[in-house]
């Protein structure tokens, strides 16, 4: 996993060779894909052909650094096993039939003033999971997988000062906060949900905001209302204009709860 470090935007390396593996000839032809290679030789051709960014900085950390040189192993979130930089490449392989890039970063995701590395991992150009390590005790602890992490090129991640994530989409859902525990737990502490659609003489707006707590949905707020073409009069059909203010009350007091919000997202991966 050894790469040139370099600015997020500019730095896009070549990646190592892969080691050969030795099969006998029964496990060959048990590997072998319907394009004649083996699953190995598919994996390595992946990743000689994958993109790898790294931000600035990211290597400041030693421990970080010997993990993307693959001198060092993380511990995986559910099973506790020793994984190298690359079995969290096959993982996605394997899963996504495809591993189409990397992203290191790092930033403290549950704000206690330590930073973890990011390794945002593309099994698509746009489409991506998060994957974060933890340092503790000297050794790197992988926390659960934020799967789907990027799902849609036109949409954002940011990172507040306090460990919160903060998403964007122009595709329905507003806005979504997500927090990791002390224990590498992600929690989703809120989803706005907003869609409008074109109806007879106007537009109507629906947007429910889904409240969390330890991954549980304890309050939905609902409304919903339409403006007639040619007036700015908003007519509630569900819900009030009241309950509209308290759902972008709450929004905002999560978006503006850290002064410092840096973009987690910037490298957009082109066909």
């Amino acid at each position: 996993c050894q790469k040139d470090e370099g600015n997020t935007q500019e730095s896009i390396s070549e990646n190592p060779a892969v080691s050969e593996t030795v099969v006998s000839e029964d496990e060959e032809s048990e590997t072998d894909t319907d394009n004649g290679n083996s699953e190995e030789e598919e994996f390595a051709k992946e990743l000689a052909e994958m993109q790898i960014v790294e931000e600035e900085g990211v290597r400041d950390n030693a421990l970080f650094s010997d993990f993307l040189d693959g001198k060092i192993t993380a511990l995986t979130y559910e099973t506790n096993e020793s994984w190298y930089c690359e079995d969290f490449y096959k993982e996605v392989s394997v899963k996504y039939h495809k591993l189409y890039g990397a992203q290191f970063l790092s930033g403290d995701v549950n704000g206690d003033g330590a930073k973890e590395l990011l390794m945002l991992l593309y099994y698509r150009p746009g489409d991506g999971d998060l994957y974060v390590f933890h340092e503790e005790n000297g050794s790197l602890k992988a926390w659960e997988v934020f799967e789907d992490f990027m799902w849609d090129r036109y949409g954002g991640y940011y990172l507040h000062e306090n460990g919160m994530i903060e998403g964007h989409s122009g595709y329905g859902v507003g806005h979504s906060f997500y927090r990791y525990t002390d224990a590498g737990e992600l929690q989703t502490l809120l989803w706005d949900y907003y869609t409008n659609s074109r109806i007879e003489g106007g537009d109507r707006y629906d947007n429910t905001l889904y409240i969390y707590e330890n991954n549980v949905v304890v309050r939905q707020i609902d409304t919903a209302y339409t403006v007639e073409e040619g007036s700015e009069e908003l007519v509630y059909v569900v819900g009030s204009k009241e309950l509209q203010d308290e759902i972008n009350s709450i929004v905002q007091e999560l978006d503006e709860s850290s002064p410092v919000v840096r973009e987690i997202h910037k490298a957009h991966w082109e066909d």
